[in-house]
């Protein structure tokens, strides 16, 4: 923040941010220099991830004596969504633009960074290349509690995702993930995905829970919209707990129908199961359910491990919900390794939302082919202890949550030497 003390105005420039705990951190910085007297900020920010939130903190402030302009960059996501213009035009916001030169050269500013939109560098046995990640809606019909997804943001028009998805076939990007909240709850999803396909996508991912996918006609109609692959969430074999953790009742048989129904199609598989308290200890059951399908239908079954990320909702009760790394090494290490024995495909240890390596206690053959992390980017949300430096596998972990450290410890950390 840059004071000038002789207007008394504050002039935030916001940088990119990647996290609600950085709007957070945001908010109350300008809630404390409000708190100090003065009285005008001037705000400034790119149109970009949890710009939402930060009309929310906006708002907050001009309740208060203490006023605040809001200063937005604008781009074709802004002029072709109404919804996001008069929620920011409720908070005094006004708008400026800039050339495409300069968008195209900050960083993915423009269509590249928005609140519904993440690009991802991913690479295969084939080559490297950029995924795009699209939240087609917030709404979801499960409320998973270490979901942080909140579920009261406006959805964007159908009409501007199909725009962003031109846009994003224009600069060469060929790979799709449509999520949510829950995508299947958005009727246009499948004219999102035919629109996709017929203009030169390669592969088409959908995330989902599968509650509106046990009809198997819809999984029939998406897969001839192009679906190449579906990331069906089922976080335990056991009706009880998987729907005490979706607080959806009815939910499980369903889920478990779907993924029936796309394992007597040629849709590629993956299952994303994630960790928390509620189900880490009855993870090798469900590891023995995966075996039983793949079996049955003799289909490839792939399985994403992961752990909840302490944004949005789920920063309040994170520690309450997530594993220690002590429960991962006792539960997650024999399901592994029967899920191994039988060939089934296993994901999720080089993303940011999987389990810390230090879980998997220094198996050679579960670290094969796990990828480096990109540059600095865990100094964000994770931390490398003293102990991370004796490891083989630094360059490839992301270290632990920062605020795991904070309330568990490090001890729990044991360097691989692979």
């Amino acid at each position: 923040m840059n004071e000038e003390s002789a207007t008394r105005t504050i002039h935030v420039v916001v940088p990119p941010l990647a996290s609600f705990d950085e709007v957070c951190n945001l908010a109350n910085q300008i809630n404390r220099k409000a708190e100090e007297g003065n009285t005008s900020f001037k705000i400034e920010v790119n149109a970009g991830k949890f710009i939402t939130e930060l009309a929310r903190v906006i708002r907050k402030i001009n309740s208060r004596k203490t006023r605040a302009e809001f200063l937005i960059r604008e781009n074709d996501l802004i002029k072709n969504n109404p919804k996001l213009r008069a929620a920011f035009a409720m908070v005094g916001a006004s708008f400026y633009s800039v050339e495409d030169e300069e968008q195209e050269d900050s960083s993915q500013q423009h269509f590249l960074s928005q609140d519904f939109f993440l690009l991802h560098q991913r690479s295969n046995d084939v080559d490297t290349f950029k995924e795009a990640i699209i939240r087609v809606t917030y709404r979801c019909n499960e409320d998973c509690h270490f979901c942080w997804i909140q579920q009261h943001e406006t959805d964007v028009e159908p009409s501007a995702i199909k725009n962003l998805i031109a846009d994003l076939l224009k600069k060469d990007i060929r790979h799709f993930v449509f999520t949510g909240g829950e995508p299947t709850m958005l009727k246009e999803l499948p004219e999102l995905m035919r629109f996709a396909k017929d203009n030169g996508a390669k592969q088409i991912i959908l995330q989902t829970n599968g509650v509106l996918l046990a009809d198997q006609k819809r999984v029939e109609e998406l897969i001839k919209c192009g679906l190449d692959q579906v990331f069906l969430a089922l976080h335990s074999d056991k009706k009880h707990i998987a729907e005490e953790i979706t607080a959806l009742n009815g939910s499980f048989d369903k889920t478990i129908q779907a993924l029936e129904n796309f394992l007597q199609t040629d849709c590629e598989v993956v299952i994303d199961h994630v960790l928390s308290k509620s189900n880490v200890e009855y993870v090798e059951s469900f590891a023995d359910l995966m075996i039983e399908l793949q079996n049955k239908y003799q289909r490839q079954i792939a399985v994403n491990f992961a752990v909840g990320q302490p944004m949005g909702k789920y920063i309040k009760t994170f520690l309450e919900h997530t594993p220690t790394i002590t429960q991962l090494r006792k539960y997650l290490l024999p399901a592994m390794n029967k899920l191994m024995a039988s060939a089934v495909e296993l994901k999720g240890f080089s993303t940011a939302c999987g389990p810390p390596i230090c879980a998997l206690d220094g198996n050679p053959e579960l670290l094969d082919n796990l990828e480096k992390v990109p540059g600095d980017e865990w100094k964000k949300d994770f931390v490398k202890p003293q102990a991370c430096l004796e490891c083989t596998m630094y360059d490839f972990c992301w270290g632990i949550r920062k605020i795991y450290a904070e309330h568990f410890g490090t001890e729990e950390i044991r360097p691989v030497k692979k």
